[in-house]
């Protein structure tokens, strides 16, 4: 009986050796840095975006686009290529119109309606930063900035639509136009005095072909 005893013991040691026998190494899988069949492969990086197109707006009108221009898109889109132009309606009190809108990843850029016969460009209106302005100036700018020193602006206050507004031509300016907004206590229709002025700010610019 020990005999057999001893023999069951020894069975069981030895299958125990045979469990603890090495197991494949991790340098048996395949390389690291080898895909494996079917992965899916990163994506390529992105292009760079594309460089800004300059807009520029100032007492001749729309840079490219001056006085006299026909009113159509092939007009606007051959003088503000390649940014897009699109059709869009424009109005004041109830009368409506067609207007033309140049677009860009930061939105509206320039707004151009007619002149009163709807054949010519009569103005181009802009609230976007990104559009230089005639002398570099830029949505946004403080009255005092743009009017410092010896410079004397042409101020008019807003109108209807335009109330609590003021307009000014830049200095040597005829046809161009910033709109300033702030605070101020005073009546409408009156241009506030220079030193409330200071700190307001350019809204929109407009050039106006009359």
């Amino acid at each position: 009986m020990r005999a057999c005893s001893l023999l069951a013991v020894l069975a069981v040691l030895a299958m125990g050796c045979a469990s603890d026998s090495p197991t494949p190494t991790p340098d048996q899988s395949p390389a690291a840095d080898s895909p494996a069949p079917g992965a899916e492969q990163a994506p390529a990086a992105d292009p760079p975006p594309p460089e800004p197109v300059s807009v520029f707006l100032g007492d001749g009108g729309l840079d490219g686009y001056p006085a006299g221009s026909a009113f159509t898109m092939e007009a606007i889109s051959e003088a503000v290529a390649p940014l897009e132009v699109v059709e869009t309606e424009g109005g004041s009190e109830g009368m409506v119109w067609t207007e033309y809108a140049v677009v860009a990843d930061s939105g509206t850029l320039l707004t151009i309606g007619p002149d009163g016969m709807g054949t010519r460009v009569g103005s181009v209106r802009t609230s976007n930063p990104a559009v230089e302005l005639e002398g570099g100036m830029r949505i946004g700018d403080r009255f005092g900035d743009i009017f410092s020193g010896s410079a004397s602006p042409n101020c008019v206050a807003g109108m209807e639509e335009m109330s609590g507004l003021v307009n000014c031509n830049p200095p040597g300016a005829a046809q161009f136009f910033l709109v300033f907004e702030g605070s101020w206590n005073g009546p409408d229709g009156e241009v506030p005095p220079a030193d409330v002025l200071q700190d307001w700010r350019v809204r929109e610019a407009f050039w106006t072909s009359q």
